[in-house]
């Protein structure tokens, strides 16, 4: 016994065939879901409370809305401790396990008083040692106090590299 079945796409009625004539729509899997035979003993599915149900995605978005708010605050936070790390005083013994730890030659840091250290400066793009100078000494001439600080510099005055890592000393007048 074959039925009628309504195009689901076009919505027409009464088809007959596998194949809608209007929009020509193959039909033949739902005329076949549609034959299975009907076992009216299914066991219903238990109901869900609709309180429940209706709350849990709103509830679902707000915890993912609060983790991403607090996850992106201690981003933020972690970024700008890095972003303040890169120029800061340390004291002389710090200043040697930072070497150590790297896999460049240490500097001298004999040459500095242990009362007075400095502090690590990374070479950016168009980096000097005068303009190195002048922006942490106030006077451009004063370039050859980091080199006495760092022998590994000497000869490349004038070659610095980017990413390079040197130790800029504190001026003995600034010193206790």
């Amino acid at each position: 016994m074959k039925t009628d079945l309504t195009c689901p796409v076009c919505d027409r009625p009464k088809i007959e065939g596998n194949i809608c004539p209007n929009c020509e729509t193959d039909l033949s899997l739902i005329r076949k879901l549609t034959e299975l035979p009907y076992s009216p003993v299914a066991t219903p599915l238990p109901q869900k409370s609709p309180a429940i149900a209706s709350w849990f995605p709103i509830g679902i978005a707000i915890l993912v809305l609060l983790l991403g708010i607090g996850l992106g605050a201690a981003g933020n936070s972690f970024y700008v401790q890095q972003k303040d790390a890169t120029v800061a005083t340390v004291s002389p013994s710090v200043e040697t396990s930072i070497q150590s730890s790297e896999n460049s030659e240490p500097p001298n840091v004999m040459n500095i008083p242990q009362t007075c250290s400095g502090f690590y400066y990374t070479v950016r793009r168009g980096d000097s040692l005068s303009g190195i100078a002048t922006q942490f000494y106030g006077d451009g001439n004063l370039w050859p106090q980091i080199i006495s600080a760092n022998p590994q510099l000497q000869g490349k005055e004038n070659s610095l590299e980017i990413g390079d890592k040197f130790l800029v000393p504190n001026l003995e007048e600034n010193c206790p």
